[in-house]
């Protein structure tokens, strides 16, 4: 199971012998990662564990849990304060002052303008952008995803 977790991250085996102060922080958020969906679990509770990723490696990371999450049924529920994040998922909680304010699916809580208004939380960079740009009248949808933005502006 450790060399097909390993596969799965992209880590050598090689460095499970190493000891972890001699790892820099990217790898060590990976291996940390990686230990922990070693016994399969059915629920996986994470907490602001992207912080010390690159962006790269954040990708990649979201995208081995979106697979498990589809493959093995695992639920991964993420408290994080980069919702960039957040787009990749499928269902977003908002908690203010310790009070959910705000649950649904992704696609449609960042696009409904109103509920992001009132709330007044932070968002997701490409939200931010296309709330701009439907400020000033150059496009009329919020976009969730950079690549259909782009291309509704290259028309």
């Amino acid at each position: 199971r450790v060399g097909e977790v390993c596969s799965l991250f992209n880590i050598d085996k090689n460095i499970l012998n190493k000891k972890m102060v001699l790892l820099d922080d990217d790898l060590k958020q990976q291996v940390v990662l990686a230990s922990a969906i070693i016994s399969k679990p059915s629920i996986l509770l994470l907490d602001d564990c992207f912080s010390m990723l690159s962006f790269k490696n954040k990708r990649k990371i979201i995208k081995i849990l979106n697979k498990l999450c589809k493959e093995s049924k695992m639920t991964v529920i993420m408290a994080t304060h980069d919702l960039d994040l957040v787009l990749s998922t499928s269902r977003v909680m908002v908690i203010s002052n310790g009070r959910i304010v705000v649950d649904g699916l992704v696609k449609n809580v960042f696009k409904d303008r109103e509920k992001i208004d009132t709330y007044n939380f932070s968002l997701p960079f490409i939200v931010e952008l296309s709330k701009k740009l439907i400020d000033k009248g150059v496009i009329n949808n919020i976009y969730l995803d950079e690549r259909k933005l782009v291309d509704v502006l290259w028309k």
